[in-house]
């Protein structure tokens, strides 16, 4: 994808929802990552990044908002900035009041 890196994560139940790690093609750590998200479910996003040895990273900042181009996928928009602090692997928790999911990103 022209506009970055762009992961689809698993909701329990079957559904599936959308990241897009904007105007990156790798993540690096350390950096600053604008990240774009399409996901169903209600309420406020909250989001949660568990990497290397269980370090577990809360992200603040959260909130609705829709990506500068266009990027049509299911679910409603927010955007975050996301900053993964050590290279390794990562997974990113992801809730909506009752609904939740999860992807996985390596990180250099």
């Amino acid at each position: 994808m022209a506009h970055g890196l762009e992961v689809q994560g698993a909701m329990r139940g079957g559904g599936v929802f959308s990241a897009l790690f904007s105007g990156v093609d790798t993540l690096t750590a350390g950096t600053p990552i604008t990240t774009y998200w399409r996901i169903g479910g209600a309420r406020a996003l909250q989001i949660v990044l568990v990497g290397p040895a269980d370090r577990i990273v809360r992200v603040s900042g959260v909130r609705p908002g829709v990506a500068p181009f266009t990027w049509d996928r299911p679910g409603e928009p927010w955007q975050s900035e996301l900053t993964f602090p050590q290279p390794g692997c990562w997974r990113v928790y992801v809730a909506r009041g009752s609904a939740d999911g999860e992807l996985w990103v390596r990180v250099g």
